[in-house]
């Protein structure tokens, strides 16, 4: 029957249910035969993989999809077949039967399985099955896309979507499938991309002087430690804000692999951070073009088409290729024939797979970690067995998609590769999880290898010696990781005053106070920390307001527009147009470069014009920003005022503040607000989360929101660092102990541990836990500037026309700042070579039926006022 079939037991199931009744020693006639109840029984999946047999078993039932959670609930810690079977009561009717030969084969195969001696270990078998899975899902990808066809068949394999005729007779894709997956495993066990060039290692590895001669020691450390132990490395960059991680970083992986291939690849957060970190790889490290490549992805829409069952690629329901941009000069020209097939359907992958060095925003190879993602997963995996693994930044996940990240820790350990988690406040919790995730998968690789599970954990950083943390279980490395954070701790007691924080009183406690107390704090900071302009003696400062979501970041911008006459306003979020997006992005980088000081500033035209159309004798430049500006930008503010969400966020945005000059202060550059928006927004109820979407505060524990009470600003009153993160801090503490009950249940489920050691293999717990929590959409576009009220809007997880809409649109204030009217954001689309469209289509967070609630400011963006805020 041609086109897509719903059936009532899925494929997969019904071929795990023969197979069971064949290994029971019953003939196909009698396993057709069975009582369709026995589609309840989940065999391999209520409990742990234990034989030849349940690893077969596992990849039969799960090359399409992995089964789902009893009651759709994955905390049930049981596997259920609801994935599979639509109907239990559902007798199929075959239309035909594998030709004798084949099932001979098959009968003889299954003994061979049977007979083999057993393996006590089942994290044996779960390697096995995990690698092998992946080689039978890209042989059955390989060999689907192939057309062949078979008249007369008695059943057939899938559909020519072109010419909608049916392809592949059945018995011969099952021998096909087969034999390729046979090879296929050989195919990456052999993969052998190219690796860096030993000029470009050498360039990597070159001396380090000046603030980053620290790098030195850390080199010699761990290519000492590389030389003693031939193992995969687990190192912890925990240097603090411009000490050039980087650099080290990259330089970590190098020193380890002396006279051995380099392949690295980046994972990190953002997109323009990704972008950013390519160049700083060209331009400050010198590692050439030609051996580099960045991958990037609209992850808003690839999130939903990979969590969204509606839309399927073939007739199996495998969910579609994500298509992501690949950018560099790099050619993958001697890929091996096998994998030719794949980087014709897709001539990004040959980049992504080849590149010697990969820089990627993290979506692409987290679904190496997610054997649900199917095709993507296997491809995504086939880099990472190939490449080391950088993670930069990794405490600034929630603790959902923290449980993502690590999912790709343990498969990089399983690989044998080595990995650097990259953070100046890396938490303890966050580091088991990481360490714990990295045993699990060198483990993994011992038991499938028959040797020891060995590996070596180093923590490196700007202020203390390396240290080599020896530790055989989790809570011996806690107290090991312990000891280095009390190092560093020790040493920053010692350094120089860079930045110094104040609590910022909310008064009344409403979010008009939130607004006056935001207004006050710039107008304190500014006077504590101005340039004077050599022209006109007038005083300027740059600073920065930190937001932790978009909407309430437009309504305070608008209200600073009026309440701070004499100051620039900028709103910078990711719900501008690109090209609007892109010239605030390009502006603050090139103004707030301040490594060679501040002339640049008052050389600047835009600058001189605003201090010279500003009345008073002050003069601030302003920007309101979401956490995009918190991680990754290399920025240098004078001063900051910032609403928390987490100790962590509040250290990482203070490492915008005087980042470059180090000029040591006496009087507070930092301001942090007594309480965040969302608790005032609330009523100043303290029974509600209020640190979360961004923040780590769950439900189950909840905490006080005074900001007051939740630091010691003793503690905090000469400078603050990464003591607010990892110091005797309420904050910190409430931040560590719901992060560590948030992830604990999911920690164990993939790693296997306790009573539900099965669950790794269940589906939810990958939905449950992901990158980016699936979310509808709108793709709004502004074709004529005539008409600004006038948008297209597409709901961006449906294969739909866009349809016009009518928006508000509000006026621009007369002191926004970096800002370009439409007719220059089309002038810039022309400069820069780019349609018109795509640099005027912004993505917003919602559905259509939800358009009446966004508004378009003309200076601060788009924005709305929907339940759930976004950054």
């Amino acid at each position: 029957q041609p086109g897509p079939v719903a059936d009532d037991v899925r494929h997969e199931w019904l071929s795990l249910f023969v197979v069971r009744q064949l290994c029971d020693g019953k003939h196909w006639a009698q396993a057709w035969a069975a009582d369709p109840d026995d589609y309840r029984d989940v065999r391999p999946f209520d409990g742990q993989l234990n034989s030849a047999l349940d690893a077969l078993w596992f990849m039969i039932a799960t090359h399409h999809r992995l089964p789902a959670a009893n009651a759709g609930n994955p905390l049930t810690g049981k596997i259920g077949n609801k994935a599979h079977v639509r109907d239990n009561r559902h007798v199929p009717h075959p239309v035909g039967e594998p030709e004798p030969a084949t099932l001979e084969i098959i009968h003889q195969r299954l003994a061979k399985l049977a007979a083999l001696p057993a393996h006590q270990d089942p994290l044996y078998w779960r390697a096995l099955a995990l690698f092998a899975r992946m080689a039978l899902v890209l042989a059955d990808h390989s060999v689907s896309a192939e057309k062949h066809e078979h008249p007369n068949a008695p059943a057939y394999a899938n559909t020519d979507r072109k010419t909608g005729t049916m392809n592949q007779g059945l018995d011969w894709h099952l021998k096909t499938v087969g034999r390729v997956a046979g090879s296929m495993v050989f195919n990456m066990l052999a993969l052998a991309p190219p690796s860096l060039s030993p000029d470009g290692v050498a360039r990597i590895r070159r001396r380090a002087t000046g603030n980053y001669a620290w790098q030195e020691s850390a080199a010699r450390a761990l290519a000492a430690s590389a030389d003693k132990h031939d193992c995969p490395h687990l190192i912890f960059n925990m240097a603090g804000t411009g000490s050039g991680k980087t650099r080290m970083n990259l330089r970590a992986l190098c020193e380890l692999s002396p006279g051995r291939p380099v392949r690295v690849a980046t994972a990190l957060n953002l997109r323009t951070l990704t972008l950013q970190t390519g160049d700083a790889y060209a331009a400050q490290i010198g590692v050439d073009r030609d051996e580099m490549a960045c991958v990037i992805g609209d992850r808003l829409t690839k999130a939903l088409y990979a969590y969204k069952q509606e839309a399927f690629a073939d007739d199996d329901e495998n969910p579609l290729d994500e298509d992501f941009s690949a950018f560099g000069d790099f050619e993958y020209n001697d890929a091996p024939p096998w994998l030719s097939g794949f980087i014709a359907q897709n001539l990004q992958s040959g980049k992504i797979i080849g590149a010697p060095l990969l820089v990627s925003t993290i979506d692409f190879l987290i679904a190496a970690g997610e054997p649900n993602r199917q095709g993507h997963h296997a491809l995504a995996a086939l880099r990472l067995m190939s490449s080391d693994l950088i993670l930069d930044e990794i405490d600034g996940y929630d603790t959902l998609p923290l449980m993502a990240v690590v999912r790709l820790v343990m498969l990089s350990a399983f690989f044998g590769r080595n990995v650097v988690v990259s953070s100046g406040t890396l938490s303890p919790p966050v580091a088991v999880a990481v360490w714990r995730a990295f045993r699990r998968g060198i483990e993994m690789r011992a038991a499938l290898h028959g040797v020891k599970a060995n590996f070596v954990t180093v923590a490196i950083d700007d202020l203390t010696k390396p240290v080599v943390l020896k530790a055989d279980d989790a809570e011996t490395f806690r107290r090991g990781y312990g000891g280095k954070v009390e190092m560093i701790l020790a040493a920053l007691a010692q350094g120089r005053r860079y930045r110094i924080p104040c609590l910022q009183k909310i008064e009344p406690n409403s979010l008009a106070g939130f607004k006056d107390a935001i207004a006050i704090a710039a107008r304190q900071l500014h006077a504590y920390h101005h340039l004077l302009d050599p022209a006109t003696g007038k005083r300027i400062s740059f600073g920065l307001v930190r937001m932790a979501n978009i909407n309430p970041a437009v309504a305070v911008a608008k209200c600073l527009s009026m309440t701070l006459p004499d100051a620039h306003i900028a709103c910078y979020h990711s719900q501008h147009f690109p090209l609007q997006r892109f010239h605030i992005e390009r502006r603050l980088d090139a103004l707030l470069m301040r490594k060679e000081g501040d002339a640049h500033l008052f050389a600047d035209p835009e600058i001189r014009q605003a201090i010279a159309t500003t009345a008073g004798e002050d003069v601030l430049f302003v920007v309101v920003a979401t956490p995009v500006e918190e991680i990754g930008r290399d920025h240098d503010f004078d001063w900051a005022v910032i609403e928390p969400s987490s100790a962590q966020s509040i250290v990482q945005t203070a490492g915008r503040v005087n980042r470059h000059r180090l000029r040591e202060v006496e009087q507070a550059n930092v301001a942090i607000l007594q309480f965040n928006w969302k608790f005032l927004n609330s009523g100043g109820n303290n029974r509600q989360a209020a640190f979360t979407k961004p923040g780590l505060e769950g439900p189950d524990a909840l905490y006080n929101h005074d900001l007051e009470k939740l630091f010691n600003w003793e503690a905090l009153r000469h400078k603050l660092d990464a003591t607010a993160r990892f110091g005797a801090h309420e904050f910190a503490q409430l931040d560590d102990q719901s992060l560590e009950a948030s992830t604990r249940k999911w920690l164990n489920f993939l790693l296997g541990d306790g009573k539900s050691n099965q669950m790794w293999m269940c589906d939810d717990v990958y939905r449950c836990t992901p990158l980016r929590e699936p979310a509808p959409t709108l793709e709004v576009t502004l074709v004529n500037i005539e008409d600004p009220q006038n948008m297209l809007v597409k709901d961006s997880g449906l294969k739909q026309d866009p349809k016009s809409r009518q928006f508000e649109v509000e006026d621009a204030v007369s002191n926004g700042w970096l800002i370009l009217d439409d007719a220059q954001l089309w002038e810039l689309a022309e400069a820069a070579s780019v349609s018109r469209e795509a640099g005027m289509t912004v993505t917003l967070h919602g559905e259509l039926a939800d358009k009446d609630k966004y508004r378009r400011h003309r200076s601060f963006g788009f924005y709305g006022m929907l339940p759930k805020s976004t950054t």
